[in-house]
């Protein structure tokens, strides 16, 4: 289970210090090894023989626009959920019912982690390789499925090898699926509110230099994250946590050449960040079995930064959320995966309220 950590560490290119090498790894760990991701309940979590192309296509306007409907794919639920506040209510005025969504938080256990991974990605992932022609992500693909059934199938023949593979599938399924809800299902889902202007204003040039240039760029707000913080550790002399990150060269030096941001810049930015993620309690068991994503926060302001950092980093960022007045939560494991099914409840009702009434 843990390659699943380790290709989404390579797909972030915080593993090695070349994009190159970060890039190889990422495409022999998620396409020939035992591969499991994270991040949203339609998004690759737990798969063998995947894409990495696929993955970087999905995970990396995830982490550019969270819990965005029409920009973040993770929230695009097919008609399966409905999710947030303003969701549910433009089905339930269009008389849209799919499913019955006031019972989604019930059948969520029937078709969400059980399905998800042995048959919704099994199809979906071969059918993008195949309908975009990338035949290099194929051929790692099969590489997988080549080395599994010639291991397996003297020892179970063919159909029990198929059935050792959807049984190994169904059981990380619902480990995985619960992870990765628990940050992002329970908190602000919406259409997009524009909140996050700073990056986009000044993220497209420096120096005459376009940030499209590097793989950095793929997550452009969080350079801004990373500015904020630089100048508050900067102010308590303490510079040197920026070393921390595993970012290039040139993406620091645009970073110290900005200049002090204002307050109600850092509130725009954050918030923008934190509404849509939060925190699980730290403990060896949570760090080992979330693969550190249980510092989800920092993941989204940092995605370059080695995961094992992320609590290095996190007093700071939480003392910089009081400082400007900025929710920055944290919750016990139970609880957060308790939330997941009251968030789909009530999503579920405000649905059925519009539906019957509006």
């Amino acid at each position: 289970a843990q390659a699943g950590w380790l290709q989404h560490d390579f797909g972030h290119l915080s593993v090695f210090k070349t994009s190159k090498w970060n890039h190889i790894g990422h495409k022999f760990v998620i396409g020939h090894l035992k591969v499991l991701s994270q991040r949203g309940l339609l998004e690759p979590i737990c798969h063998q023989g995947a894409s990495a192309n696929w993955w970087n296509h999905r995970h990396f306007q995830h982490h550019a626009k969270p819990n965005i409907f029409s920009k973040d794919p993770d929230v695009n639920m097919v008609h399966i959920f409905v999710l947030g506040d303003t969701q549910p209510v433009e089905y339930g005025k269009k008389k849209l019912k799919y499913l019955p969504y006031n019972h989604q938080h019930q059948y969520f256990f029937l078709i969400g982690p059980p399905l998800l991974i042995p048959v919704y990605f099994t199809v979906q992932i071969m059918k993008t390789m195949i309908t975009r022609k990338d035949w290099v992500d194929l051929a790692w693909s099969l590489s997988y499925y080549t080395r599994f059934f010639f291991t397996f199938v003297p020892y179970f023949g063919v159909l029990g090898s198929i059935a050792l593979l959807t049984t190994v599938r169904f059981i990380e399924s619902h480990w995985f699926v619960w992870v990765t809800q628990m940050n992002h299902i329970p908190m602000e889902i919406d259409h997009e509110k524009y909140r996050d202007w700073l990056g986009s204003q000044v993220g497209g040039q420096h120096h005459g230099r376009s940030l499209t240039d590097d793989d950095s760029s793929r997550d452009t707000p969080s350079l801004f994250a990373t500015a904020v913080l630089y100048h508050y550790l900067h102010d308590h002399h303490m510079s040197h946590m920026l070393d921390l990150c595993s970012k290039p060269a040139w993406t620091f030096s645009f970073v110290l050449e900005l200049p002090v941001i204002k307050t109600g810049d850092c509130c725009s930015l954050t918030l923008y960040r934190l509404a849509a993620t939060c925190n699980i309690e730290q403990s060896f068991f949570n760090d080992w079995f979330s693969g550190h994503l249980n510092f989800q926060i920092e993941h989204h302001l940092f995605p370059t930064m080695p995961r094992h950092n992320y609590y290095k980093i996190a007093p700071f960022v939480r003392s910089l959320c009081k400082k400007y007045e900025v929710l920055y939560e944290e919750k016990p494991m139970w609880k957060a995966f308790t939330d997941i099914i009251g968030s789909l409840r009530k999503s579920g009702d405000l649905w059925l309220d519009a539906y019957l009434h509006k």
